[in-house]
C-alpha cells in the first residue's frame, strides 16, 4: 500500500505543473480509494499528499496563464459521489470531443460542507462572475445556489436540493461514498454548517438554469420549481434523480455556459 501511494505521489509531483485541476482531482479521488480514509499523520483528510487542497488556486492561475482568462463549466457533485459521476464524466467526455476539455472542472468534495465550501470559494471565488459557470447535481445544485447569490455566477440546477440542512438531517449516522467508499459520520456539524449556507430565496434569478425532472424519486421537483420561479426552468415529464435526459441537453449546457 505505502509502494504504490509513494509511487503515486512521485509521478504526481514529477507532472504536476502540466495537470489541470481536473487531473488533481483525479489524483485525490485514487488516494482517497486507496486510504479509504486520511493519509497516516493525518488529522483531516484535507491534508492529502500533493497540495490536492492548498495548490488549487494555484493551479487554477497557472491554468490561466496557459489558456488566458476564460469561461469554463465546474461541476458539483451530489451527496456521497465524486467526479467520478457518470453526469460529470459524460459533460467531460463531450468538451473532450471538441477540444475544450480544459475548459471543464469537477472537484472533489469533501463531506464536510464548511471544506467543501472553503475549497470550492478558495478555488473559483476571484474569477470573474462570467467566466465561471456552475453546473450542481442535486446537493451540488444547494451548493451552486450559495456561490451565485454570493458571487454572480452562473449556475445550472439539476434536480438540485433547495434545503439540504432539511433533507439531508434523515441521514444523520454513517455514510459511505458511492465512489471512493470512503466512510463517514453524518453529525449535526453537517446539519449546521448546511444551515449556514443556505439561501433564504434565491435574488439573482437570471443567473441560474433550473433542470428537474417529475419523476425523481428522491427529492420532489416541486420545491424546486417554487423556490426558483422567475428563473430559466425545464421540466421534463418522467426520468428520476439521476436526470435521465442529461446527455440530449449537453449541447445546450455548454451553449449556456458560453463555450
Amino acid at each position: 500500500m505505502e509502494a504504490c501511494v509513494h509511487q503515486l505521489s512521485t509521478l504526481a509531483n514529477s507532472v504536476e505543473r502540466n495537470l489541470f485541476p481536473t487531473h488533481i482531482d483525479i489524483f485525490s479521488t485514487l488516494l482517497r480509494i486507496l486510504y479509504k480514509k486520511a493519509p497516516p499523520g493525518s488529522d483531516n483528510i484535507d491534508d492529502l499528499p500533493l497540495r490536492l487542497l492548498m495548490n488549487d488556486a494555484s493551479y487554477c492561475e497557472h491554468h490561466n496563464r496557459e489558456y488566458g482568462s476564460m469561461k469554463r463549466i465546474v461541476y458539483l457533485h451530489g451527496f456521497n459521489s465524486s467526479p467520478a459521476s457518470s453526469k460529470a464524466q459524460q459533460l467531460l467526455a463531450y468538451l473532450t470531443k471538441f477540444g475544450k476539455a480544459h475548459a471543464f472542472d469537477a472537484p472533489a468534495l469533501h463531506h464536510r460542507p464548511a471544506f467543501a465550501m472553503r475549497r470550492i470559494e478558495a478555488k473559483y471565488g476571484a474569477s470573474h462572475a462570467d467566466d465561471i459557470t456552475f453546473v450542481g447535481s442535486s446537493l451540488g445544485g444547494f451548493y451552486a445556489t450559495y456561490l451565485t447569490e454570493k458571487y454572480g455566477f452562473k449556475s445550472i440546477l439539476v434536480n438540485p436540493a433547495v434545503a439540504a440542512h432539511i433533507g439531508l438531517a434523515a441521514y444523520i449516522g454513517e455514510q459511505v461514498n458511492f465512489h471512493s467508499m470512503e466512510k463517514y459520520d453524518l453529525t449535526q456539524q453537517h446539519i449546521a454548517e448546511w444551515q449556514a449556507l443556505a439561501v433564504a430565496a434565491p435574488q439573482r434569478l437570471e443567473r441560474y438554469w433550473l433542470m428537474v425532472e417529475t419523476g425523481d424519486e428522491t427529492l420532489d421537483y416541486r420545491e424546486a420549481v417554487k423556490f426558483y420561479q422567475g428563473a430559466k426552468q425545464l421540466v421534463i415529464d418522467g426520468g428520476d434523480h439521476g436526470f435521465q435526459a442529461w446527455e440530449k441537453l449537453l449541447p445546450e449546457i455548454v451553449q449556456y455556459a458560453g463555450l
